[in-house]
């Protein structure tokens, strides 16, 4: 242990004021032997004892000691996290490579032999993900999916590989271009889908509950039947996407683009669409006939946030 050493951590202060007080503290020890023998009168040394300064010194002393074990402690519990956190990166890296390059030979080897994926590559598809995906972060989920995506298994209208059963839930794939993905009736709540590209894709069925898709393109997709229930679309390209018989409890769509949306059985038109979002929180949300506007529970949901920042300020 360092005692005069540079700090690395708020323990570190800590060290450094104790080490500073116990300084001061000895430093006005020897100004009160020297008053104490009559050279010298420090005025200033009359409020404390020399019992009250052995104590100070004494309590800054243990203090530096304390704070110097307990700035090791936390530099050593960093350390271990940072090597933790190589060895998971390693092992996603691992079992990412892994995975590409078995669906490369299964993808090489359908190419070779036929022009559509048969029922034997598919079963091995299907049981590599579901042995894969458990032991895989939300990053290495979203990285997965990016190799079915490049593979071609998991777009078109008729997807080579269905998810059905699996659960993709607490994926990330913030910014990724997968315009066109075909994802049914998919357990992909939890998702992190920020800024992706998913132009024309297709999630119909799919149980996307508080998944976001803050600032992503979903321009012409379907998601027919989904339960969007606390989903987040604010600032989402939605237009003429198809939300017939979603789930749009609690959906978000502030600054959400709805022009030429489909609800019910046909695009809204401006003497329908108030029942069929009036479940939804609309903040600045443009609507199928293209007006702007903020729904009952958008208002409510503005005034509790400006009561929670009054709040904050207290």
């Amino acid at each position: 242990m360092n005692i005069f050493g540079k700090p690395k951590n708020i323990w570190g202060k800590i060290r450094l004021t104790c080490v500073t007080g116990f300084v001061v503290s000895g430093i006005l020890i020897v100004f009160h032997l020297i008053r104490s023998l009559s050279i010298i009168d420090y005025a200033f040394l009359r409020s404390f004892s020399l019992l009250e300064l052995f104590e100070f010194i004494l309590l800054f002393f243990v203090g530096a000691l304390l704070s110097g074990w307990m700035e090791q402690k936390e530099i050593r519990k960093n350390a271990s996290l940072v090597e933790l956190q190589a060895k998971e990166k390693m092992q996603q890296e691992i079992l990412l490579d892994q995975f590409r390059n078995q669906i490369q030979e299964i993808a090489a080897s359908f190419e070779k032999n036929t022009a559509n994926i048969t029922d034997f590559n598919k079963t091995t598809v299907v049981n590599l993900i579901r042995k894969i995906l458990p032991d895989l972060n939300a990053k290495t989920k979203g990285m997965v999916l990016s190799v079915l995506y490049d593979y071609k298994l998991i777009c078109d209208e008729n997807p080579a590989v269905g998810f059905e059963g699996i659960s993709w839930s607490g994926t990330d794939i913030m910014e990724n271009h997968l315009d066109g993905i075909n994802i049914r009736n998919v357990d992909f709540q939890k998702s992190c889908l920020i800024g992706a590209n998913l132009e024309r894709s297709c999630f119909s069925g799919c149980d996307l509950r508080r998944s976001v898709f803050r600032n992503a393109n979903l321009k012409g997709s379907n998601m027919r039947e989904a339960n969007l229930q606390n989903a987040n679309f604010s600032d989402a390209n939605l237009e003429g996407t198809d939300l017939r018989d979603a789930n749009l409890t609690d959906t978000f769509f502030k600054g959400a683009n709805l022009r030429n949306c489909f609800f019910g059985t046909s695009s809204l038109d401006c003497t329908d669409f108030s029942e069929v979002l009036e479940s939804a929180i609309l903040i600045s949300t443009i609507l199928p006939d293209g007006r702007k506007i903020t729904n009952e529970k958008g208002k409510q949901y503005l005034r509790r946030k400006e009561y929670e920042m009054i709040v904050d300020k207290l």
